[in-house]
């Protein structure tokens, strides 16, 4: 019976996903935007009416823990990177994004629902079962003019399998980019009503947009003078906190952390070295990539960017890639690393988060030594104290790939594997 009902289950599941859902409408709007390739907007989420799994996500994320609460920031950048970078592989003839503020044009995404998966129904079922899932809308503004030129509604759009709640999660904004993109290119003007109508954005606080939208209830104005308050009050205690980390220029840590090398660790014997006692009681470190010593399918980094401009395959293939290299695809990598341990050590009740950054007590250079064709990577980890620029411990790990898709795609199967398998020899140097 047991085994019946799994494969019923399974059957179940299979035919859902053979079962084609477009969850991207184009409501109104001028489609030229999309296709418009002089045009970068900024991306704004706004969550501030956002329900995940039928409560209010402050309420949901506080009745999973404070690290949920803690969290939720980083893990909204990883998935907003990937869904930009995504975006604009895909679009890339046509209107590009940027993390960017300020931009003429800003993308606005108000996302009303989410449900983030399940990781048993991916192991157990798989064929794409308990992916995340996201409704709401997107629109496409300019300037301080709150008539959008584009609306597109998103319901019920899925996201593929995955172990963990942000590797869902990141799937999802990754799938979204790409159906949306689809969607529009297939969609004709002539099937789309023009733009009419005015719209609010939920939190009133959109960064690139000057919205001048006027305050009618005027018992909401000391709570709105309140925020502006407590937001000056943070910028000036920022300083004061730097200032206690590290009296170093940005130039001088970089140059510091490029510099600090660890001992050779042997593969055979223990993966690590060091003294892990003070890292255990910081509760943020810097991450710092350096792939200066790295073998990129057997290429120097500078080869390695030479060949994805011009000698790559069709889908990989990047006139610009230099620019690609820098400003998207490592701040991913970085993210979806520190999204993989940070999930770990908050199911393992450790207050430690790794921050993409260089300005802590402690930073971890991650030193790329080896990636293949694969994805598949070799990795030191420096645990460099920032006030004397030696490296008090280290981890060496060698970690899978991916196994098929777009090569900057396997990198990130890779530096989710890294993450992986880096915090578990980390967690047992804790002793949780």
């Amino acid at each position: 019976m047991k085994n019946k009902s799994l494969i019923t289950l399974i059957t179940l599941f299979m035919s859902m996903n053979l079962i084609a859902r477009n969850a991207i409408k184009v409501v109104n709007g001028d489609l030229s935007i999309f296709k418009n390739a002089s045009i970068t907007a900024s991306v704004k989420f706004d969550y501030k009416d956002l329900n995940i799994e039928g409560k209010p996500y402050m309420e949901h994320l506080k009745s999973r823990g404070r690290d949920f609460v803690r969290d939720w920031p980083q893990e909204s950048r990883s998935s907003e990177s990937y869904f930009i970078k995504c975006w604009n592989h895909d679009n890339d003839k046509g209107m590009q994004l940027t993390s960017e503020a300020g931009k003429e044009y800003t993308m606005v995404f108000v996302v009303k629902e989410m449900h983030m998966g399940s990781g048993a129904a991916s192991m157990l079922v798989g064929f794409g079962a308990g992916g995340a899932t996201m409704s709401g809308t997107m629109y496409i503004l300019k300037g301080n003019h709150n008539v959008p030129l584009l609306t597109v509604s998103i319901d019920e759009q899925s996201g593929r399998s995955g172990m963990t709640e942000i590797a869902r999660r990141v799937d999802l904004y990754g799938e979204l980019a790409e159906d949306m993109v689809k969607t529009l290119q297939k969609t004709k003007q002539s099937k789309v009503p023009a733009s009419t109508e005015a719209i609010a954005i939920p939190s009133m606080e959109l960064t690139g947009i000057a919205q001048k939208l006027e305050v009618t209830d005027s018992k909401n104005t000391p709570e709105i003078s309140e925020k502006k308050v407590k937001a000056k009050e943070v910028q000036k205690e920022q300083p004061k906190v730097k200032k206690t980390v590290l009296a170093l220029t940005d130039n001088a840590r970089v140059q510091m952390l490029t510099q600090a090398k660890g001992k050779e660790i042997v593969r055979k014997k223990k993966p690590y070295l060091g003294d892990f006692e003070a890292i255990a009681a910081e509760k943020e470190i810097g991450v710092f990539l350096d792939f200066s010593n790295a073998l990129i399918m057997d290429q120097s980094e500078e080869d390695f960017i030479d060949y994805m401009k011009t000698s790559a395959g069709r889908k990989d293939v990047d006139p610009n890639f230099s620019e690609t290299w820098v400003n998207e695809i490592k701040p991913a990598l970085i993210d979806i690393f520190c999204g993989e341990v940070n999930e770990e050590l908050r199911d393992e009740d450790c207050n430690l988060r790794f921050k993409d950054g260089i300005d802590y007590n402690y930073v971890l250079k991650m030193e790329v030594m080896d990636l293949d064709d694969d994805g598949n990577n070799v990795i030191n980890y420096l645990f460099v104290n920032t006030q004397t620029g030696e490296v008090d411990a280290q981890i060496k790990c060698e970690s899978d790939g991916g196994r098929v898709g777009r090569y900057v795609g396997l990198l990130e199967q890779g530096f989710e594997s890294a993450g992986e398998d880096f915090v578990e020899i980390l967690i047992e140097q804790f002793d949780l």
